[in-house]
């Protein structure tokens, strides 16, 4: 049911584009027509041609807008496809975290902590608090 209700999109799509591409080329062609008769002012012509720009590139956003629209559709189907040719492998290759040793850590922070230990007992029985 789905996939007949995405072929008649598709089809409304395609007639819609079609009638848009006539159009659009209708209304290019026109100025070179209005040129042919010599009784239409210039500023009728210069109008004509500033609307048939506008309406053009009203088509073209339009038509990249359905474009855009069909592709965003038909994404899951095309990432189906692509999961059937490209499965996703099991193996993910992670950071190699380096095994450090647990005991120089600790170790390490003993030597730390030691020190800060002695350094304040020392500012303390001098009487300084820190100050130079």
């Amino acid at each position: 049911m789905k996939e007949s209700l995405d072929g008649a999109r598709i089809k409304q799509c395609s007639t819609i584009f079609k009638s848009t591409f006539i159009v659009a080329m209708a209304l290019t062609l026109h100025p070179y027509l209005a040129q042919a008769s010599d009784s239409v002012s210039p500023q009728v012509r210069s109008l004509a041609e500033g609307a048939t720009i506008a309406i053009v590139g009203l088509l073209i956003v339009f038509l990249v807008l359905i474009f855009l629209t069909l592709f965003i559709a038909n994404l899951p189907k095309a990432l189906r496809l692509i999961n059937a040719v490209l499965p996703e492998s099991d193996h993910h290759h992670g950071v190699v975290h380096e095994e450090q040793d647990e005991d120089a850590e600790l170790e390490l922070l003993a030597a730390i902590g030691y020190v800060l230990h002695t350094e304040f007992q020392r500012q303390i029985s001098s009487g300084t608090d820190g100050k130079s």
